[in-house]
């Protein structure tokens, strides 16, 4: 091996990557049931994390930003429901989506996005463990008044905090 690099849990899912104009491997982007997605450079060595909350089993899709945007977009389902999209560049949220079917008690647990996602002309594709196929238009929380979208830069849990986070 050239290098290696420990996350916190299991990796399931396989790594993506991001690439210069000149074609070459910029970053890559790992991410680990510890519910972090880790962007690593060549030499493996971590530009930035960005937590979940929950294991991340999918693998991470990139693609571009909107046009205007000189950035790429990483791409990734979480076990909290949640499909993300971060910005590349620096690991900040651009946006999340929330799978979640809270009206459904049965399937409202049953809500893990474990697939990859599939990048299409105009939108993100992810299944749910519930079954579902999702559609998410790139940049929907961006442009959209929908209370399952969050836009703060942020991860889902403060820096610090004291709380019981009940599972099932």
């Amino acid at each position: 091996p050239l290098w290696a690099y420990k996350t916190n849990d299991l990796i399931y899912g396989a790594p993506a990557e991001s690439f210069d104009a000149a074609g070459n491997t910029s970053q890559l982007y790992v991410p680990s049931a510890d519910g972090s997605l880790y962007a690593l450079n060549p030499s493996g060595s971590l530009l930035w994390s960005y937590d979940s909350g929950d294991p991340i089993r999918s693998s991470p899709a990139v693609g571009k930003a909107a046009a205007g945007e000189n950035r790429d977009v990483v791409y990734f389902g979480s076990a909290n429901g949640k499909l993300y999209a971060i910005n590349a560049d620096d690991g900040s949220r651009r946006w999340s989506f929330d799978t979640t079917l809270y009206d459904d008690p049965i399937l409202k647990d049953r809500n893990d996005l474990n697939s990859s996602p599939a990048l299409g002309l105009t939108g993100v594709y992810i299944g749910s463990e519930s079954g579902t196929l999702w559609y998410v238009p790139y940049d929907w929380c961006l442009k959209a008044s929908d209370s399952r979208c969050e836009t703060a830069p942020g991860t889902d849990f403060p820096a610090s905090e004291t709380a019981s986070y009940y599972v099932t």
